[in-house]
């Protein structure tokens, strides 16, 4: 026994001792072996950042840390000029024997390329790419194994088919760039196999174009969105820009061939699988490293993964995502349970129940079972009470012994025991208390009467005032005579017919407002053609009067009151009759290609000698010699002949009056300004109203009728412009209105000789209430 004890302890000796030379001969090898570096380049740009710090992490983990340094170097081609990059790059990896390159995108992969033989001798290059092709013949290098993304559009389309079915047409956004150029091609094999959808491919296009194309499809589309949308003429907006804009601007299902906007803005998509990319790229430096074969071309999984929030937004049902899917942006709200875990606690709960209901069946008896059928059937019934929508309550001459769910609603009481401690009469309303009183005590005394009905109203508990509509029945509850009511809140009804009342009252009244008006407008019109007969005849009589009796100096100064009179009426009945037009849609603006600085100039200088005989300094200054605009110089005359006449009229002797026309390109401005008494600040707002005055007392300076500043702002307007008034009380005004420029096509410049004169005709009837010392 004590052998057989010894020699298994110098056996198992042995294997401790073959065992530690073994172990620290191997970690000698590892030692002396030096380890072989991994230069992983990643390009400037950020858009491979949300991947490659997850590629990086799992090689740090999975590769030996004894067999392999990883090193990384982020390009700054952008930042730095390139063959400065280059000394940089030479100078910090001299003395590193790079083994391998992993390049992340294009950029560091060309960089590769061009510095293969000047940096990377010796070192395998594992090529991380994203092909958009239906072919991968573009992918062959001795020294070069490619991990595959690969994206096919038929793949994205048939995500888009499967999520929107009734969507009809895809637009598709594409530039001249490489990626785009590829699902151009796609595009055209498209138009011949599907027909489930129509295609709206833009091309270099801005985002006013593609929100037009989105509204004529009455947004019964979807987006892909493949290409960058452009700034200007010459510049493209970057693609993260573009899709801001489009999320922005575009509220329509939005999907991209580039997987990185997943999960910033587009619904979903097809992207690798970081883990699997990873791991192949491991698999390559621990396959090549011991020199074994291996592929030129490894293809990386790839998931269909999709945003929460945009499935949400789309309401795009989970469940009809494809089998894998995975949902990013969504917090969890359920607990993950094997689905062995839920069959069996399934079956555990139905063993259970059953010896739980065999227990009970076995244990009941049979005279219980009609109290059972008779306590369901109560149960039911006040389940059907309670779900009536009207209320229902039970009430003796002292207070309310039942009410429904309903009933608790309608009289403001959260549960019976509240609603138990008051008299019904504390409900009703004090108008009503004693009509429905009365008419309870005749309605129980008369056997005859089955039900009653009543509108009343009711005061809640919170002290709301409701209409309701009450039918009351006699009802024997423990062998006691009660009341059972059934009532209902009819108080929207009863708003609804009040409303109904006061909107048809309102309606006789518009149409009643509308006979007036047009009466008004009738009468305006007919009083203003009434006064032009006789003014005619005043007219011609004072004409006829001032031939015959030229040389009588007594009849002059009585002739010249009856003209300037005559001329004020006349003025009125302009006016009126200029209202009247436009009130009923017939005034119209005779536009004519015109000089407007000539004109304006011309009729300031018609009334200069005029504002000079009242002491007033009248100046006209412009910025342009000459400005063709269209306008109806009849108009631009009668406006500027009101404003100047409101200037002279407010303004004192010895006061200035300018006139300004201003060029401001799309626009002309003209500007009457005076240093006369100035208009209040609670009058500026109504001055451009009809019939309103400034001055309304029975000693104004000066005559009007109210009727100028209204008619001068809707002649204006009528021509395209507005108008606008700065006043300071005391100091003066200044009225300002613009026109706008633009040319009558294929019509020349009107040019009227004899318009001085006609001015001087027009301002005696525009002037005419400014009344001359002389006369009176």
């Amino acid at each position: 026994m004590l052998k057989i004890t010894v020699n298994l302890i110098k056996k198992l000796f042995f294997i401790f001792v073959v065992f530690n030379i073994l172990f620290v001969s191997k970690s000698f090898v590892f030692a002396i072996d030096e380890k072989k570096n991994i230069l992983i380049i990643n390009s400037c740009s950020t858009n491979c950042d949300y991947k490659m710090n997850n590629i990086i992490n799992y090689m740090q983990s999975d590769l030996c840390n004894d067999k392999y340094n990883i090193l990384i170097e982020n390009m700054s081609l952008k930042k730095i000029d390139k063959e400065k990059y280059c000394k940089i790059f030479q100078e910090i990896y001299k003395n590193h024997d790079i083994k391998f390159v992993v390049t992340n995108d294009n950029e560091s992969f060309d960089f590769f390329n061009k510095y293969e033989k000047e940096f990377f001798k010796d070192a395998h290059c594992i090529a991380l790419k994203n092909d958009f092709s239906d072919t991968s013949n573009q992918f062959t290098s001795d020294k070069t194994t490619y991990v595959i993304s690969k994206y096919t559009i038929n793949s994205l389309l048939g995500i888009i088919n499967r999520l929107h079915p009734y969507k009809d047409t895809i637009v598709i956004i594409v530039d001249d760039n490489m990626n785009s150029l590829i699902y151009k091609e796609f595009m055209k094999k498209i138009h011949t196999n599907n027909t489930n959808k129509k295609f709206v491919i833009l091309n270099n296009t801005n985002i006013n174009t593609i929100k037009k194309t989105i509204e004529s499809l009455n947004e019964n589309c979807v987006l892909l969105y493949c290409g960058a949308i452009k700034k200007n003429e010459k510049e493209y907006n970057r693609l993260s820009k573009g899709l801001d804009m489009l999320n922005q601007f575009i509220d329509i299902p939005t999907y991209s061939i580039f997987p990185r906007f997943i999960g910033n803005g587009v619904v979903g998509g097809e992207r690798s699988s970081f883990e699997d990319e990873a791991k192949s790229v491991c698999d390559i430096i621990d396959k090549v490293s011991i020199g074994e074969d291996i592929p030129n071309i490894i293809y990386s999984k790839m998931d269909k993964v999709f945003d929460y929030t945009m499935l949400e937004k789309y309401e795009i049902s989970t469940y009809i995502l494809p089998q894998g899917s995975v949902i990013i942006n969504d917090e969890p709200r359920f607990y993950t349970i094997h689905k062995t875990s839920v069959f069996c606690f399934f079956i555990f709960i139905i063993i259970v129940l059953t010896i739980i209901i065999m227990i009970l069946l076995e244990s009941i008896q049979k005279q219980k079972i009609s109290d059972e059928a008779l306590k369901n059937s109560e149960e039911l019934n006040r389940k059907i009470v309670n779900l009536l929508p009207d209320g229902v309550l039970i009430y003796d001459r002292k207070k309310i012994l039942y009410s429904n769910k309903s009933g608790l609603k309608l009289l403001g009481a959260k549960s019976m025991d509240q609603l138990a401690q008051y008299d019904m009469r504390k409900f009703f309303d004090i108008d009503d208390e004693g009509f429905i009183s009365s008419n309870l005590k005749e309605y129980l005394s008369n056997e005859h009467i089955i039900s009653y009905m009543l509108e009343h109203k009711l005061i809640r508990l919170d002290g709301e005032e409701i209409h309701v509509e009450s039918n009351i029945l006699k009802f024997d509850m423990n062998n006691e005579k009660t009341v059972l009511v059934f009532f209902r809140d009819v108080t929207e009804l009863k708003k609804a017919e009040s409303l109904k009342k006061r909107i048809e009252f309102e309606e006789k009244l518009r149409k009643e407002a509308i006979e007036y008006d047009k009466l008004k407008t009738e009468f305006f019109a007919n009083i203003s053609h009434e006064l032009r007969t006789p003014l005619n005849l005043i007219f011609s009589s004072i004409q006829l009067i001032d031939v015959i009796n030229k040389e009588n100096e007594k009849l002059i100064k009585p002739i010249q009151i009856v003209k300037q009179n005559c001329f004020r009426l006349l003025k009125l009945v302009n006016n009126l009759i200029d209202i009247t037009k436009m009130d009923s849609g017939y005034y119209e603006a005779e536009l004519q290609n015109i000089d407007i600085v000539n004109t304006i100039e011309d009729i300031v200088l018609s009334v200069a000698d005029y504002v000079k005989s009242k002491n007033i300094s009248l100046i006209f200054d412009t910025d342009i010699e000459e400005r063709v605009i269209a306008c109806d110089p009849n108009i631009i005359e009668r406006v500027m002949l009101n404003l100047l006449s409101n200037a002279i009229k407010f303004t004192d002797l010895g006061g200035d009056i300018s006139v300004n026309l201003y060029n401001k390109n799309d626009k002309i401005i003209v500007s009457v300004k005076d240093t006369g008494i100035g208009i209040p600040n609670d009058k500026i707002n109504k001055i451009f109203k009809r019939f309103r005055q400034v001055d309304k007392t029975f000693t104004r300076n000066h005559e009007g009728s109210g009727i100028g500043l209204s008619l001068v702002k809707s002649l204006i307007e009528m021509q395209g412009g507005n108008i606008k008034v700065d006043s300071v009380f005391g100091e003066g005004s200044c009225f300002t209105f613009e026109l706008p420029v633009s040319i009558i096509k294929n019509k020349g410049i009107n040019r009227d000789d004899d318009r001085t004169n006609r001015y001087i005709e027009k301002m005696q009837i525009e002037f005419s209430d400014i009344y001359k010392d002389d006369l009176y």
